[in-house]
């Protein structure tokens, strides 16, 4: 899980939304599970002209929310 937060981490000089595309890269998944994400709410998102559209900043916190700390 470290990884995925590295990879969302490290495109900082890209702000804004992501493609699915770009997402799914970043979170290292392929499109179907993150369209299954997407499909089941897990993952925050939003559509506009029938395109899917995710936020490093919500993408960070939700990665946030999902992992723990270890000792």
């Amino acid at each position: 899980m470290l990884n995925v937060w590295n990879a969302v981490c490290r495109h900082r000089r890209t702000t804004g939304d992501w493609t699915a595309r770009r997402c799914a890269r970043a979170l290292d998944i392929t499109k179907r599970t993150l369209q299954s994400y997407r499909d089941r709410g897990a993952i925050p998102c939003s559509r506009l002209g029938g395109k899917f559209y995710y936020r490093r900043r919500d993408l960070a916190a939700w990665l946030s929310r999902k992992t723990f700390q270890t000792r």
